[in-house]
């Protein structure tokens, strides 16, 4: 079950082809959260706000949601072995940049540069996976990317704060640098074109709607924090942003060759997915960016011992991605879906509550409820989307999905942060800094009972799938 064939018909080994793979995605969503606990560091060393430190993260997300639509006519129009390492190139270069930056601007222009890399290996990492397992063992696929997509993140606050308490902060990337090093070496030998290419003419009008509409719409989100919800380029950005996102949209529904084709829209089981991907990635994403800030400035954590507070999390979410997996392939995905949303609501009510005196076990045991929830969400229902897809638009459903969950983690973290700190700021009767810990707490009670709602949503969202036994396995 190794053994299987490109384009051209011949043989290659699966598994370190599936390794090649997920090395490169690991890479890209370790990423996201590599600086979540090290945004006091980074504000310290270039004397910036957190508003601003928070760039470093939100551009990454940023980026990749802007790139995604136009990854899936890439995909269709040029060799995925050669667009995967192609990513690699970008992510090599970036994470050199970021680990030779003396300045926030080397830093953050080294931080665009891995995003690129991280659009494409976003959908085609994914498209390519798909492409190579049959139907029947997609739970595998989902137990696979489970790991990366659960694992990775979660890995990310505990690394860099392990880094930052014995080295420096540059050593982040530094250490990075070899494993992407092999992973592109790797890819040149173990990596095949499996994806069929379709080549169409691209549609450069979509290309810049798409580029111009989600970077205005994310550019919105992304300063709230700084100039509030009333600041002209706040509303300027989110209205601009969401007229040409919709003006995007309906050019792809009416010209003859899409960069995004909107029919994988049409299968309800696809938009339902869709939605709950999106919300539960805010709940997942926006919240490992605020705890580590509670744990380092409510409780007065290091940035390693705020890390370390999130690995048993990640050890749940790695040891259940096999068992959801399994559980896809031969029971009831839908209803493992909707238990898996109430287990991370269960877990994160708890958090609107915590105060300066709280238990880190408490914290530690209630992050770990999330992951365990978490880990029996994220991946299960992107694959339920997917399956429901003809092969033919696998690609442009993997990067609806993936616009849709990149774009939702930029927006919902961006969100989250601005009201955390709006709430601590009007508490505090100024800009609440950490000599104001209950104001800071104050906020962060309502950045996590909005999880809490987002949560809600989800799981009312996900009572309309089908629990039949021929759809729930599609």
């Amino acid at each position: 079950m190794t053994r299987s064939v490109d384009n051209a018909g011949r043989p290659f080994n699966r598994t370190l082809f599936t390794i090649v793979v997920l090395i490169g995605m690991f890479a890209s969503n370790i990423n996201q959260t590599i600086l979540a606990v090290a945004q006091p560091t980074l504000m310290q060393a270039f004397h910036i706000p957190a508003s601003s430190a928070q760039w470093l993260s939100t551009s990454y997300s940023l980026i990749i949601g802007v790139m995604t639509p136009v990854t899936a006519w890439l995909a269709d129009n040029k060799s995925s072995k050669t667009l995967f390492e192609w990513a690699m190139g970008f992510f090599l270069l970036g994470t050199t940049l970021c680990y030779f930056a003396n300045s926030f601007a080397a830093l953050l222009g080294g931080r665009m540069i891995q995003a690129v890399g991280g659009a494409l290996l976003a959908g085609i990492g994914t498209t390519m996976l798909y492409s190579v397992y049959p139907l029947g063992q997609r739970g595998t696929v989902s137990a696979l990317m489970g790991l990366v997509f659960g694992l990775a993140p979660a890995i990310g606050p505990t690394f860099s704060g392990w880094v930052i308490d014995r080295f420096e902060w540059h050593d982040i990337f530094g250490i990075l640098l070899p494993l992407l090093a092999v992973a592109f070496v790797l890819g040149l030998y173990g990596l095949r074109s499996v994806v069929m290419v379709n080549r169409a003419k691209l549609d450069w009008p979509s290309v810049f709607l798409s580029a111009l509409g989600f970077g205005s719409l994310l550019y919105g989100f992304a300063v709230v924090g700084t100039r509030g919800w009333l600041d002209w380029q706040v509303l300027g950005g989110i209205f601009c942003g969401a007229v040409l996102v919709a003006w995007f949209v309906w050019r792809q529904l009416h010209i003859a060759t899409p960069i995004l084709k909107m029919t994988i829209f049409k299968a309800p089981t696809y938009r339902i997915a869709v939605v709950i991907t999106a919300l539960s990635q805010i709940a997942f994403a926006g919240f490992e960016f605020v705890l580590p800030l509670y744990l380092q400035t409510v409780r007065g954590l290091s940035a390693m011992n705020s890390g370390m507070c999130l690995i048993l999390g990640a050890l749940v979410n790695a040891a259940m991605s096999p068992v959801t997996g399994y559980v896809f392939d031969h029971y009831n995905a839908p209803r493992m879906i909707k238990a898996g949303l109430l287990i991370m609501l269960l877990g994160t009510i708890p958090f609107a509550f915590v105060t300066a005196q709280t238990p880190v076990v408490t914290v530690v045991l209630l992050y770990a409820i999330r992951s365990l929830g978490f880990s029996a969400v994220q991946m299960p229902i992107t694959t339920l989307g997917i399956n429901v897809l003809p092969p033919e638009l696998i690609s442009h459903g993997s990067s609806g999905n993936n616009m849709m969950r990149y774009t939702a983690s930029a927006i919902g973290t961006a969100i989250l942060i601005s009201v955390q700190q709006n709430v601590a700021n009007t508490q505090a009767g100024h800009v609440a800094t950490l000599a104001d810990p209950q104001a800071l707490l104050g906020g962060y009670h309502v950045a996590f009972a909005l999880v809490a709602v987002l949560l809600i949503i989800a799981l009312v969202t996900a009572l309309r799938l089908s629990t039949k036994d021929k759809e729930a396995r599609a």
